[in-house]
């Protein structure tokens, strides 16, 4: 999504200031909005303690099971990921 790549170009910097607290909104916002990608950025990021997210097993497994309610047959590849098996097992 849109908001999606604009939370990446904050994240990163470049044609937007660089800008973590924004790049964390923006990324949120596309999430709520269904973007599968965002879902699983946030998943992880709360999983592994990332990017201005403090770790939080139970955070994370909320957003893995949000990507999970998004539309599994079109989000296999994230759903198979090793940090997405991960996040739900608990491990």
């Amino acid at each position: 999504s849109a908001l999606y790549t604009l939370s990446r170009a904050y994240e990163r910097g470049g044609f937007v200031p660089k800008n973590p607290m924004t790049a964390a909104v923006k990324l949120t916002q596309s999430a709520m909005l269904g973007c599968a990608l965002a879902n699983y950025v946030i998943a992880r990021n709360y999983h592994e303690g990332r990017q201005g997210f403090e770790k939080s097993a139970s955070d994370a497994l909320y957003w893995a099971q949000r990507l999970q309610s998004l539309q599994p047959d079109k989000n296999k590849f994230l759903l198979s990921t090793s940090v997405f098996k991960s996040i739900v097992s608990g491990a």
